[in-house]
């Protein structure tokens, strides 16, 4: 089974600095602390923080790119499976989660899975990224190993970015009045997204085990 972690280059950005996929600091509706969502699904679905409405836009105008990591199916399970074991979420709950994801999203919930922690380094073996008219197409281990801290002066939170091909993105983590994490970034010097960034499919690629210097 092919499980695929679906988010955005801002986030990506601080993915790779900390060395796994961890869930937000603040989880909506309920949900337990420290799940990571994934799915079967390789383009991802209306449930991912790359479908937001803010996301998307920052997409569509050039600004982002949506990215797609595969991970090993190795501690994730049936999403249903996890929630039924909070409180919080009862039979009646989950059914109605459920059927809002599939007749108002028309997403097949049979393909989440999460995992119960966070996902580390190892666990990673693809990462791969798109523009709003573009095919999915891999990020290279080169670059991935590009991402340093740029500025930690400010005070609404310290500036991360890396290299994608022969431009550099730029991206910032802050916590919201409500506590909640947020990130924006940007091209740097050209603020759309380069054509040569996805010059292969990523089919054409596997990145099994990238290196551990990823991640310093």
């Amino acid at each position: 089974m092919e499980l695929f972690h679906h988010t955005d280059l801002c986030r990506l950005i601080f993915i790779l600095h900390d060395g796994n996929i961890r869930s937000p600091i603040v989880q909506a509706e309920n949900l337990p602390e420290n799940i990571v969502w994934a799915t079967t699904d390789p383009n991802g679905d209306f449930a991912s923080i790359s479908s937001s409405k803010f996301v998307r836009k920052e997409i569509r105008d050039g600004n982002s790119m949506q990215v797609r990591i595969g991970v090993s199916p190795e501690g994730f399970e049936p999403w249903k499976t996890c929630l039924s074991r909070s409180t919080d979420w009862t039979d009646e709950k989950i059914e109605k989660f459920e059927a809002f994801a599939r007749e108002k999203l028309k997403i097949d919930t049979e393909t989440w899975w999460v995992s119960p922690k966070s996902v580390p380094r190892e666990k990673i073996f693809s990462v791969d990224a798109k523009g709003w008219n573009s095919d999915w197409a891999p990020i290279s281990v080169e670059d991935l190993e590009t991402v340093k801290l740029v500025d930690e002066s400010r005070n609404d939170g310290s500036v991360y970015q890396m290299k994608i091909r022969n431009k550099v993105f730029a991206s910032k983590k802050f916590l919201t009045e409500e506590g909640f994490e947020n990130f924006i970034g940007t091209w740097k010097k050209e603020a759309k997204t380069p054509s040569n960034v996805l010059m292969k499919k990523s089919s054409d690629t596997a990145q099994p085990g990238l290196p551990s210097s990823l991640f310093k």
